[in-house]
């Protein structure tokens, strides 16, 4: 662990120890040895040291009371005298020669240094051993005021002991004491590791139900959880640098700092503890994991796990950004989980269409509200959701997996539309039911795939074809019978019958299609309105072919106007069923307007803006429908129709059509024959 180096604070802690005792302890030292010498029966230590000694604590004080950085001063204080510079040595050197001259032993000299150095070092053991260890070795348990205070107590010593081993780096010009460096904080984070690895060891399974995996999992996550809450409450306050200590990265020590700067204690725990947690969760899927037991461990790698360290406690101070199992262990289980998903969606999925199928042959069409339903689209599309949902929380938000679901739509929407045309192919009284039915489905399936969920464009495009598909061949289907039985009306139109009583034949038009509006009733609204739309373009559309086939020729300005009228007024009654009826595509209304208007005009080069006019509207309209209408009407010369259309074609060539901001086209669903 990377404690932050206070310099100012350990270093004035040091200079006064070193004033106060390297001299004072010499001295006292010579004397207490001539003391000894001397065999003095009755010593006053008030003459030896100059007065009376004050009541100081000794190391087995501080020791026993959890003084660490007072114990630990004290031992550096003694090694500094020991081991003192060479300036020192010389002033111990002169004051030896004095004790010789008194009659001291250097042989008994030479053995109480040794001695004393051995008591240090051993002094040194003791505090790891008996003071610090164990007090940090207590983190992860509930502390009380006076634990937590020794616990600040020995991060403060290991402090004071690393700023110790940097003072004996590089050079220096006396011997260096054997234990140096004594390596503290090497020592803590090992031991940090070694606490988390024998609580990850030790822990119960949880008692509820489940597998012995399953149990297990939450045992270890409950587990980190409390630990790392007890870090973050009560732990991180003990460490200085504002509260906030790291991990070293020692030669060797790769367990959990290897990272420049410093990384709070909070981080230091979490990232033993993640890599604890990635290290069983990796020996668990190696035993080949059923279903439920590989889903429980994806739970907690993608979710359970992340969501712990989103504590409020915890985000400010945990950042872990590796995963919690390595690429090729997670890989695997990702695919077992996922085959799985694809096959219960495929099975979902192929029963709802299953039961469509057999509704249909059952012949019974459930009605809700007077219009004709399925469940289809929404059991379907409720299936997909719960996958993907599962999907999510699973194994989280990857766009891939997401893919691999929504990718079994495409073969679905295979399936339903064999399904669809089997019913289109026959045409019994029961088919047009289930197909108003499957409208309302279609729709569903429409909205959903072009809506917020996030299917892939490829995806998207390939369902979105078949569903509209499917559609128009619906639509086809409903509306082919409505042109079926007005076919004869249709045939009267731009007749000379017509053009002398085209009231009446629109009146036929009308009732015909009144009539079979009635019966798209049984629609959900917004596929009425959709069909509506479709065969209001439809029966406009079959009213210009009519036009076009030149049965009639408009001789004089008299026949054109009254033929422009004519088509005015079908137009307008036209539109009033459909609006009447719930059609909401008026635009369609104001194709016969300008074709009536193009009757009316007699200038050729009126006629020429006139269509451009209509381009302008309808740009799919080609020359040959130009030239169709030229032919309906008298009046115009070979050369004026020949200029007429060939400028037509350098204007309409010349225009680039896809700058139109509509999408509508007309003309060219008029075959021209």
């Amino acid at each position: 662990m990377r404690f932050p180096h206070p310099q100012s604070h350990v270093a004035q802690a040091l200079s006064a120890v070193r004033s106060k005792v390297e001299k004072p302890l010499a001295r006292c030292k010579h004397a207490l040895t001539r003391n000894q010498h001397a065999q003095d029966p009755d010593p006053d230590p008030s003459g030896a040291l100059g007065g009376e000694v004050p009541q100081v604590p000794t190391f087995e004080d501080n020791l026993q009371r959890r003084c660490f950085s007072e114990a630990s001063l004290q031992l550096i204080g003694r090694e500094e005298s020991l081991f003192g510079s060479g300036q020192q040595k010389q002033e111990e050197e002169a004051d030896l020669q004095q004790e010789e001259e008194a009659g001291l032993n250097q042989g008994e000299e030479a053995g109480l240094t040794q001695e004393e150095e051995a008591g240090l070092k051993y002094d040194y053991e003791r505090l790891w051993e008996e003071g610090i260890k164990p007090t940090i070795r207590k983190s992860l348990q509930h502390l009380d005021q006076s634990d937590q205070g020794a616990l600040k107590e020995a991060v403060l010593a290991i402090q004071q002991e690393e700023e110790q081993d940097r003072r004996w780096e590089g050079p220096q010009d006396r011997e260096r004491p054997d234990w140096r460096p004594w390596c503290y904080r090497h020592a803590h984070d090992a031991l940090l590791e070694e606490m988390v690895r024998e609580r990850m060891q030790e822990v119960e399974p949880y008692p509820g139900g489940g597998s012995s995996v399953q149990r297990e999992l939450i045992g270890l996550g409950q587990r980190i959880r409390e630990d790392m809450l007890q870090v973050a409450r009560q732990v991180r306050g003990c460490y200085p640098g504002n509260r906030d200590v790291g991990v070293c990265c020692y030669p060797g020590n790769m367990h959990v700092g290897c990272y420049p700067g410093n990384v709070g204690v909070c981080q230091a725990y979490a990232r033993l503890y993640h890599q604890a947690f990635s290290a069983r969760l990796t020996e668990l899927s190696e035993f080949g994991l059923d279903l439920p037991d590989c889903t429980h461990l994806l739970s907690w790698t993608n979710q359970h796990y992340p969501r712990m360290l989103q504590e409020p406690e915890l985000v400010c101070e945990v950042d872990i950004k590796e995963p919690l199992l390595p690429a090729d262990v997670l890989r695997p289980l990702e695919e077992q989980y996922m085959e799985h998903r694809e096959t219960e969606l495929k099975r979902c999925v192929e029963t709802v269409l299953q039961m469509a199928e057999q509704a249909w042959r059952g012949g019974a069409t459930q009605m809700i509200d007077g219009c004709y339903s399925s469940p289809l689209a929404i059991d379907t599309i409720q299936c997909v959701d719960a996958n993907l949902k599962s999907c999510r929380e699973i194994l989280g938000d990857d766009s891939t997996h997401t893919h691999t679901l929504l990718a079994t739509l495409i073969p679905f929407f295979r399936r339903y539309k064999h399904f669809l045309e089997r019913v289109l192919r026959q045409s019994g009284a029961h088919s047009r039911p289930v197909v108003m039915a499957n409208l309302t489905c279609l729709r569903q399936f429409r909205e959903f795939v072009t809506g917020e969920t996030p299917f892939p464009d490829d995806v998207r495009i390939s369902c979105v074809s078949l569903v509209t598909n499917m559609r128009d061949a619906c639509h086809t289907h409903l509306t082919s019978v409505i042109h079926q039985n007005i076919k004869e009306t249709y045939r009267k139109l731009w007749s000379h019958n017509w053009l002398q009583k085209s009231g009446r034949v629109c009146e036929q038009l009308r009732d015909g299609l009144n009539t079979h509006l009635q019966d798209l009733t049984a629609l959900d609204h917004t596929s009425r309105q959709e069909l509506l739309g479709v065969l209001h373009e439809e029966v406009l559309l079959e009213y210009v072919r009519r036009m076009m086939k030149r049965k009639i020729k408009l001789k004089d300005k008299q026949q054109q106007e009254q033929a422009a009228t004519a088509l005015c007024s079908d137009n307008q009654d036209i539109h009033t069923v459909f609006m009447e009826a719930g059609s909401t595509e008026g635009w369609i209304s104001k194709v016969l307007p300008e074709l009536a208007n193009l009757l009316k005009i007699q200038d050729p080069d009126a006629i020429l803006l006139q269509l451009v006019t209509l381009t302008a509207e309808l740009p799919d309209i080609s020359v040959g429908h130009v030239s169709a209408l030229l032919q309906l009407r008298g009046g115009l010369s070979d050369r004026d129709c020949k200029k007429i259309k060939e400028t037509f074609t350098e204007l309409s060539g010349s225009q680039n059509t896809h700058t139109h901001t509509h999408t509508r086209l007309f003309f060219s669903k008029v075959k021209l024959t």
